[in-house]
């Protein structure tokens, strides 16, 4: 008897013993990434499903430079399309005029062919605007470019707002709808097609005072404002919950729909812009030509494109309901990391 009791005693400290184990086991295999985040660091930022956000991919200028051939530039256009395919991208942009302000006939065939395959895999077409100039003077523009690239197609417009200035005064937040405004205007004395939205990029936080009105979408950079926000990124590579909650911590990340100090509201959209830039040389437009670059900062760029979605899909969550969908831009184009293509980056 006595013996038997020891048994069902042993047995009970064992059962107890497991279900110690059970209930402790999941809190020490997180130990290490102390998470505020609701999904923690996963294993490898393993994808469960499709985002919770639209994407679209930036394209400002060529980085490779503007001696690129032809050759050069179809072996891109077709990575860049090989790309945006794969991971279910939305609007890809295409620079308008290249190497403005008068393409050779090449270039400007090869960009209308871009322009076509996006039309032919239903991907959204997006205009990045290739001139600058001051919207005081009007001898700078001239959108035959645009409308020899796009066509009869529906498309957006974007802008960089460091690249226009009003008078005096460059692109802000107070005079964007002049900016707005004036594109209109030579868009519709050009007799081309007025795109569906514009996009002006840049750090211009939303304030209803300053009189933004459709078709004005503010692209909000995420990135290199405040200077902290690169070097927390480019220090926890592939670690999203834990760059992510350091972002939180040091109050590094513009809360996009902060009523009257977002970056948008009920009539102007507001997409925040995350940047794949590296200080190093493993990207598509230095693959292209020894001359090109991939970006002023370590940001993203050595991240796996799976980590910096799982990024994304944390600031969507702290940011937004369930029901939202918004929309992200990747940027840019050029700079897309070789890792982040099934085929690495092509030799031309």
């Amino acid at each position: 008897m006595k013996n038997t009791v020891l048994c069902r005693h042993t047995d009970f400290r064992i059962l107890f013993a497991l279900f110690l184990l059970a209930v402790i086991a999941p809190q020490l295999s997180c130990s290490g990434d102390q998470s505020q985040s609701s999904l923690g660091e996963p294993k490898g930022c393993q994808s469960s499903g499709p985002p919770p956000f639209d994407l679209v991919l930036w394209h400002e200028g060529f980085s490779s430079g503007k001696s690129i051939s032809v050759a050069e530039l179809s072996v891109y256009l077709g990575t860049i399309l090989e790309f945006a395919e794969q991971n279910n991208v939305q609007t890809v942009f295409v620079t308008a005029p290249a190497f403005g302000p008068d393409d050779p006939a090449e270039i400007t065939n090869a960009l209308r062919g871009f322009v076509e395959s996006l039309v032919a895999q239903g991907i959204g077409i997006g205009i990045q605007f290739g001139l600058s100039g001051d919207i005081s003077d009007t001898s700078w523009f001239d959108y035959s470019s645009v409308s020899a690239v796009v066509g009869p197609h529906a498309y957006v417009l974007g802008l960089d707002s460091e690249n226009y200035s009003d008078g005096s005064s460059s692109i802000k937040a107070s005079n964007t709808m002049n900016l707005i405004n004036f594109l209109k205007t030579q868009i519709d004395g050009a007799g081309a097609r007025q795109p569906d939205q514009i996009i002006v990029a840049g750090t211009a936080g939303y304030n209803p005072a300053d009189g933004w009105a459709p078709p004005l979408v503010n692209f909000y950079e995420y990135y290199s404002s405040p200077s902290a926000l690169n070097g927390v990124l480019a220090s926890n590579v592939n670690q999203p919950g834990t760059a992510f909650d350091a972002c939180l911590d040091q109050s590094l990340l513009k809360n996009p729909t902060a009523s009257g100090g977002g970056i948008g509201s009920e009539t102007v959209p507001g997409w925040p812009a995350f940047s794949f830039e590296q200080a190093g040389s493993a990207c598509l437009a230095a693959s292209i030509q020894p001359a090109g670059i991939c970006g002023s900062f370590d940001i993203f760029g050595e991240w796996s494109f799976d980590c910096v979605l799982q990024f994304m899909t944390l600031f969507k969550e702290q940011y937004y309901t369930e029901s939202d969908r918004p929309t992200f831009v990747l940027y840019q184009s050029d700079y897309l990391p070789c890792s982040w293509l099934d085929n690495g980056c092509p030799n031309p």
